[in-house]
Parts: structure tokens; sequence; C-alpha cells
């Protein structure tokens, strides 16, 4: 269960209206592993997910567990297991049309949003597909579960796409992962902007219908 029922009343200039609405819930998850624990806060899905995404973003491991338990607010990982093999995906060229796909297919994937309004998405992408797609109240623990997704292929797309701002974490997290295009519906930081341009990574803002900013461009991408 990801969302639950309540009851509001709507307010319009002519009328008012009590009728029931649909909220995304919210939970605290703790990760436990060999030699330490955390608390993060989300949505009460794929924690499995969560927990080996966040490992691997934040502990930047190199291994799958070799079993991952949840009990009720708990997930367990236990190893470590087997080599990931992460591997980039093939920097395709990015070009406007590219862009165009992926943001209407992004958009179509945030089913939780459209009932709820309140979550976040994160999705790799290596052409016009999407793929490893998650959502969550919390964006990072929606990257997260991206990665923990991910981790499932040994192949990671080039492209990365959030519902938020892109900061400074966010394209350092993406750059470990050999990811070299970011997309989002909405703006980037300063620091953002100067790291993406210091590495070579293309990041792309204010992606919604047809139209689109390039904030950040590497010199191999013509296209943009």
């Amino acid at each position: 269960m990801w969302q639950r029922t309540i009851r509001v009343v709507k307010y319009s200039e002519l009328n008012r209206t009590s009728t029931k609405e649909s909220i995304a819930m919210e939970r605290v998850r703790r990760i436990t592993w060999d030699n330490g624990d955390v608390e993060l806060v989300a949505s009460p899905q794929s924690e499995r997910e969560l927990a080996i995404g966040y490992m691997i973003v934040e502990n930047r491991l190199i291994w799958k567990p070799v079993e991952v338990t949840v009990d009720n607010d708990r997930v367990y990982l236990h190893g470590p297991g087997h080599p990931l093999g992460l591997v980039s995906g093939p920097i395709h060229d990015i070009t406007p049309e590219l862009i165009y796909q992926l943001t209407a297919r992004f958009s179509e994937s945030a089913i939780l949003y459209k009932d709820t309004g309140a979550t976040f998405s994160a999705a790799f992408a290596g052409g016009p597909a999407i793929a490893w797609h998650a959502e969550d109240v919390n964006q990072r623990s929606a990257v997260y579960k991206a990665v923990g997704k991910w981790c499932e292929s040994p192949l990671l797309g080039s492209i990365m796409l959030i519902s938020s701002t892109i900061d400074l974490w966010m394209v350092q997290t993406a750059f470990r992962l050999g990811v070299r295009c970011l997309i989002t519906r909405g703006s980037a930081t300063d620091k953002a902007i100067d790291f993406a341009g210091e590495n070579s990574l293309v990041v792309i803002g204010y992606a919604r219908g047809l139209r689109f900013t390039v904030l950040a461009s590497a010199d191999s991408m013509k296209n943009l």
C-alpha cells in the first residue's frame, strides 16, 4: 500500500465540496548491514531496492548482497556477495527528439504522483525507452530505488532523469554511476552546473512538453 485516503474539503470561487483524496504514505525505514545502519524517509514500497541503492550510492559498494530481508520497518543486508560489475551504457546522441520522448515517458511513468501529487521520480535510460523507474516521497530515496532496480541488470543507461532540482549531490552521484546526461523538469544549482562543466556532463532543465533548456553541455554533444 503506497497511499491512503482521507476526507478533505475543496473550495472554489463558486462552491465548497466535501470529498475523498488520496495522499502518499511516508515511513521511516532502518537499513541494517554488517557494520552499521541508517534511517531513511521513504514511501513503503521497493524497500529491497531502497536498501541496495543506498549502499551503492552512499557507500560506493561494488557488491550485491547475498540476501536482503524486510521485517516491518527494517531492511537487513547480508553480504558481501556477488560483484555487481557496474557497466555504464553507451553515450547516445542527445537530440531534441530524444529529450522530448524521454520526458513524455518519464511523466507517464509517474503513476503515484498522478494519484497524490506528492512524490518525486528518478529513472535511467539508454535510449528512447525509460528503464529502472522509481517514485518516492523523498527525491534521494527515489534515486536509491532506481539504482537498486538497475543493479539487477549489468548495464546502466547513460541518461538519468529526475523530477526535482539537480544539485551537487545529484551530479556527483550520476558521475560516479557513469551517467553522462541528466534531465529534469526543474532547474539546477550553480555548484551542480560547475561540476557538470568540469566533468563533461550534459544537464537539461525545464524539460516539459516540447521545451527544454541546456544548462550545461559537453563538447561531444554537437546536437544541442
